[in-house]
């Protein structure tokens, strides 16, 4: 996966499509692509988010296919906290470094804003 193709999918995310192309450029260049191998779990570390590109993943009793961003509330909440999802369909995914992920963030007032509307739109489905 290319640094363009990387780039692009963090598009996927709403929040980090608010990014500019350049600071998505950025990100990308830290972005780890791996492999979702069905049946398996994918280790993502207290210090990672992981953006499912393709395929799905099953986190307890939550299923996230592409554009899931695992880590994200855990992170929001400042507890760090290693994730083992289960791959129920292969796919691909990037692992994102969380505090430069965040700190990109925070210094758009544009993905701050998409950060703010995907966190009202958790808090509504589960009221």
């Amino acid at each position: 996966m290319t640094l363009l193709d990387r780039a692009r999918a963090l598009g996927q995310h709403p929040v980090l499509a608010a990014l500019p192309a350049a600071v998505r450029i950025a990100l990308a260049e830290r972005a780890r692509p791996i492999d979702l191998i069905a049946g398996a779990a994918v280790a993502v570390t207290a210090e990672q988010l992981l953006l499912v590109l393709t395929g799905e993943v099953t986190l307890g009793s939550r299923r996230a296919g592409p554009g899931a961003l695992l880590g994200l509330g855990d992170a929001l909440a400042d507890r760090r906290v290693a994730l083992a999802p289960e791959v129920t369909a292969a796919g691909a995914a990037l692992r994102l470094p969380r505090d430069a992920t965040l700190d990109l963030v925070s210094d758009h007032p544009a993905a701050v804003a998409a950060l703010l509307a995907l966190v009202a739109a958790m808090a509504r489905a589960e009221a």
